[in-house]
């Protein structure tokens, strides 16, 4: 098998515009200077389809990192893992994880709910929406109060 020239930063300076170049130290690992700036890539069969891939690995990162995080990304292709999937599934988990923390906790849906109907529970019961409260600080708030739910 053929292996590519290890690039340096000399050789990044002098590649032309819209030109693909094979790094070298990593299988796959390209650079490409496009609008002045150097995207690097991984390209790769996908072990989960078998379809033709790019992998984007950084822009504008020095050549030690790129390798470093090709090395990383050709890792989980040669275990059977598809980087562009791993990537979806790390973004997919970190915005759950930013939704549930956004989310109103069920104490704080629970007020909203009581100051919603307080006014018409007032007219019929003066002392229900007193109660309602209590009721809820009494019994649901020390149970689930931490979770975010939607209301």
């Amino acid at each position: 098998m053929r292996t590519a020239k290890l690039l340096t930063a000399i050789d990044l300076r002098s590649l032309r515009e819209n030109k693909k170049r094979a790094v070298g130290g990593v299988r796959g690992l390209t650079v490409l200077r496009q609008g002045g700036h150097l995207r690097y890539y991984i390209r790769y069969t996908s072990p989960t389809t078998g379809k033709n891939r790019e992998y984007a690995v950084g822009n504008d990162i020095d050549i030690k990192t790129a390798r470093t995080l090709g090395a990383k990304a050709r890792e989980l292709i040669d275990n059977g893992r598809d980087p562009i999937d791993e990537r979806a599934a790390r973004e997919a988990a970190a915005e759950a994880e930013k939704a549930e923390e956004s989310a109103p906790t069920v104490r704080e849906c629970a007020l909203r709910w009581i100051e919603e109907k307080s006014e018409a529970w007032a007219e019929r019961n003066p002392i229900r929406p007193k109660q309602t409260a209590q009721r809820f600080e009494r019994h649901i708030f020390p149970v689930r109060t931490s979770k975010g739910i939607t209301c």
